[in-house]
């Protein structure tokens, strides 16, 4: 089990899987062992090789969490603080800052962002017109970054 957690400070303070891999052999493996993740090659070999620990990753940032979930091919977990940000960036008028948003949290993640809220608004039964920005975003190649436009856009229109 990895999970990937977002502390800038704890990424710096914590040692690096290398660091103690000599000494893993003297824990248990039922012990979750906290480390500094860079997403090294080195690294990711490591992680491998102890792939029957329990592993708590620390990184830097949104960036960071994004490559270390493709390179270990984990499934991006969103949570409800990142969700609630997101829903505000895309759909407040007043505040209107999507571009800003997406940019520091990575064309992953806000590509999920954007189907997730999309999805939520579905099973409320909302008519959500997000849901054809998130087809327009997975499956005609429209940057996440752009999915504020296609929303005001589409709202200009009335559908």
């Amino acid at each position: 089990m990895v999970e990937i957690v977002v502390s800038k400070e704890l990424s710096v303070a914590c040692p690096s899987i290398l660091d103690l891999e000599s000494s893993l052999v003297n824990i248990t493996p039922e012990v979750l062992i906290e480390v500094s993740w860079g997403n090294s090659k080195q690294e990711q070999v490591a992680i491998k090789r102890h792939q029957n620990r329990k592993f708590k990753l620390y990184v830097p940032d949104l960036q960071a969490s994004e490559r270390a979930t493709a390179s270990l091919e984990l499934s991006i977990t969103l949570d409800s603080h990142l969700i609630g940000d997101a829903t505000i960036a895309l759909c407040n008028k007043k505040l209107y800052n999507w571009r800003e948003f997406s940019r520091t949290t990575g064309v992953s993640a806000t590509k999920n962002l954007v189907l997730k809220i999309a999805a939520d608004d579905i099973r409320k039964g909302m008519k959500s017109k997000l849901a054809y920005v998130a087809k327009d975003v997975f499956l005609d190649g429209v940057t996440p970054s752009n999915a504020d436009t296609l929303l005001r856009l589409r709202q200009l229109r009335g559908y």
